[in-house]
């Protein structure tokens, strides 16, 4: 069937009144799905992204220059999103794409919009999801650092600092907080903990984080870490009523070896990323120091939510 008949055919049943069977091509869909939100082009492409992962819909393509990405099919059903800026605000459309066997179906049947299962209704969840998204990134948490019991907490997760490691600086910002061992380099090396605050973001890059805390934990070397470094596979782990992804690392670097730590707590519209590294003593042996990494990893096994969040 031509997209003129099938738009034709979703015109007549309009016009015959049968709103609860009204049916659509793929054309007709993605006028019919899109929504102008007053938002950065890039919050509302990482706003669809984590919404349509929310509902369990993986993305396996994307081009942000085009603003396009797609979905794998859950059933015989996956989704491609178009976001375009429009002057002072962005258009978001999710057009959803049939599947036979995991491969595209190339036709041009049509779909059913409104009543229980149509695209309407699952329009409206996604819509509902980015919105508040968008809302919740319009005020920005920050972090608060209390003194007593050496924590450090915002946006509903709290991590517990190392005891002895009281060389701390918040940015005036307060979303980017420091921490060191001692106040100046012990033998070329001092044992270094960075935690950000950032909004939520599709496959957060671990890399610039690790290699900002190798460079202070060793600063008279400034160790680079290697691209294939932070390739590694992340496992969610749970500590309390907290999912957190946690990776550990052991770098060859001059002239210390480096054990490093990146760990990463989601909360609805927000992300706590912390990046962690101890270099190893001179030694011949070259062990690790253990009270340092004793002392990193008890952060991310402490951590933990303060308030569930509602979504």
């Amino acid at each position: 069937m031509s997209r003129r008949s099938t738009a034709a055919a979703w015109l007549l049943l309009a016009a015959a009144g049968c709103a609860t069977a009204r049916v659509a091509s793929d054309r007709d869909l993605a006028a019919l799905s899109g929504v102008e939100y007053a938002a950065s082009f890039d919050e509302v492409y990482d706003a669809a992204w984590l919404s349509l992962e929310k509902s369990g819909h993986r993305v396996v393509s994307h081009d942000r220059r085009q603003g396009t990405f797609a979905t794998e099919p859950v059933g015989d059903t996956g989704y491609e999103v178009q976001v375009t800026p429009r002057e002072d605000r962005v258009r978001l459309e999710v057009v959803p794409r049939r599947y036979g066997d995991g491969k595209p179906v190339l036709d041009d049947g049509l779909w059913k919009v409104d009543g229980p299962g149509g695209e309407a209704e699952r329009w409206a969840l996604l819509h509902t999801q980015v919105r508040a998204l968008l809302d919740a990134w319009k005020t920005v948490p920050e972090f608060d650092y209390r003194k007593v019991g050496h924590v450090l907490a915002a946006a509903g997760v709290r991590l517990p600092l190392p005891e002895s490691w009281n060389t701390l600086e918040l940015r005036t910002d307060r979303r980017r907080f420091r921490l060191q061992e001692q106040k100046r380099a012990d033998q070329g090396r001092n044992p270094t903990l960075l935690v950000v605050l950032d909004r939520r973001r599709p496959n957060p890059e671990p890399l610039p984080l690790l290699e900002e805390a190798a460079q202070l934990a060793v600063p008279d070397a400034h160790p680079e870490l290697a691209e294939a470094f932070a390739a590694a596979p992340q496992q969610p782990q749970r500590s309390g009523e907290l999912v957190w992804v946690g990776q550990e690392f052991l770098f060859a670097a001059e002239p210390f070896d480096l054990d490093c730590f990146t760990f990463a707590a989601d909360t609805h519209a927000w992300t706590i990323r912390f990046a962690a590294v101890c270099p190893r003593p001179a030694t011949t042996e070259n062990a690790s120091d253990a009270a340092c990494v004793q002392a990193v990893r008890s952060v991310g096994k402490g951590a933990h939510l303060v308030v569930q969040s509602s979504e």
